[in-house]
């Protein structure tokens, strides 16, 4: 976060439901929590200063319970080419006579792959084990 991301970036933090209940558990070696309050943030806390917005785990993950999050400049990172077509027309139907069908032109690509990271935690596995 500090060293590998360039400092024109924006540091913000989109993490997964489950990524971040899992870090609103941890704690540092001194006992306080990763996460801080902030009341500005959307998701109300802070990682290391950074803002963290909440997402649905399938929206960065592939199915729920994947705890997957995304620091950086999300705003560099992809590139939303928009290009304002809509198309609205009547096409023929073979039970409704004619519907009205609506269409959006638009595209979404990679643009700096150096405006962050993709994370996945992959918490340790307990086995139970006790010495």
């Amino acid at each position: 976060l500090n060293v590998d991301l360039k400092q024109a970036y924006v540091r913000n933090v989109l993490s997964t439901s489950s990524a971040f209940q899992f870090l609103d558990t941890l704690k540092d070696k001194n006992g306080q929590y990763i996460l801080q309050s902030n009341i500005s943030s959307p998701s109300g806390k802070t990682l290391f200063g950074s803002p963290i917005k909440v997402v649905d785990d399938k929206l960065l993950g592939k199915k729920a319970g994947d705890m997957n999050m995304f620091i950086g400049d999300l705003k560099r990172a992809a590139f939303f080419a928009n290009r304002v077509d809509v198309v609205a027309k009547w096409v023929e139907n073979a039970v409704y006579g004619q519907v009205l069908s609506l269409a959006i032109r638009f595209d979404v690509k990679q643009a700096d792959k150096n405006a962050g990271f993709y994370v996945t935690i992959k918490p340790p596995v307990e086995t139970g084990a006790t010495e």
